[in-house]
This record gives structure tokens, sequence and C-alpha cells, in this order.
């Protein structure tokens, strides 16, 4: 985890409906615009990795937390119950209908990656600079 601001956190099941509700609480946190757009469909798809791909959807949870890290950065973090595997990037093809969440991450961001934490845990994270996309 990354030290800045926290400008918010909140901790769920790991269930297809909580991917919603992590959307709208990111959506709560930031001013309208195109960053708040980006950052809304991002934080969609890390944590729907997280549910689809991590012991967080097996009955675990998952954490969404958005910190501004100060210089017009915003850092969004998603940290599960981790997996047997690592998140992985694949270029998808446009005929398929899924693999394309890390791939937007790293597309549509500045910096992104993940980091364990302990031998349970792994955060997803992103950062995208702007000026001021979120509220004080």
């Amino acid at each position: 985890m990354t030290t800045g601001r926290l400008l918010g956190s909140v901790t769920l099941p790991g269930t297809a409906e909580n991917v919603g509700e992590t959307r709208r609480f990111a959506g709560r946190l930031l001013s309208e615009g195109e960053t708040a757009d980006t950052v809304v469909l991002l934080v969609s798809e890390a944590v729907t990795n997280s549910v689809v791909h991590s012991r967080s959807g097996s009955g675990g949870m998952v954490t969404l937390s958005l910190i501004d890290l100060g210089g017009d950065v915003l850092r969004v973090e998603v940290v599960d119950d981790g997996a047997a595997t690592v998140p992985t990037p694949r270029r998808s093809d446009t005929t398929s209908l899924g693999g394309r969440g890390l791939e937007l991450i790293q597309d549509l961001t500045e910096r992104s990656g993940w980091d364990p934490i302990g031998s349970d845990a792994l955060c997803t994270w992103f950062e995208l600079p702007a000026s001021t996309p979120w509220r004080t």
C-alpha cells in the first residue's frame, strides 16, 4: 500500500454484484469528467479481475482505495485475497468477449502493476495524472 492522502476506501465481499458498488463508490469520490470516467471504468475492470481470478470471488473480500499522491496523481488500489497465479496482461483479439481488463489498465494509465501483500493477498494498482480529478 502507498502513502498519500486517502480519499476513500471500501471493503466488500468479492461478488459480481459488488463490482457495481465499487464503481459507484469511486464515482461518488471523483469530480465529473474524462478522468473520472476512466477511473470508474478501470475500477470496474480491476475489481472484476479480483472477483473472477482470485480467492476473493470464493467467499473472500475486495478492498478498493483511492489515494491522492499529490502533484495531481491519483492512485487506485484493489486488494484481494490472492490466487495461485499473478495478474498477467495479454493482448486479446478483437473477437474475444473478455481478457481486456489489464490491457485497458495498462493502456489508459501512466503506471500500473501489482504487489504481493504477505502470502495471502495481492494489491493491483494504477496511477493517473490529472488536474484535480477528485473532490476534496
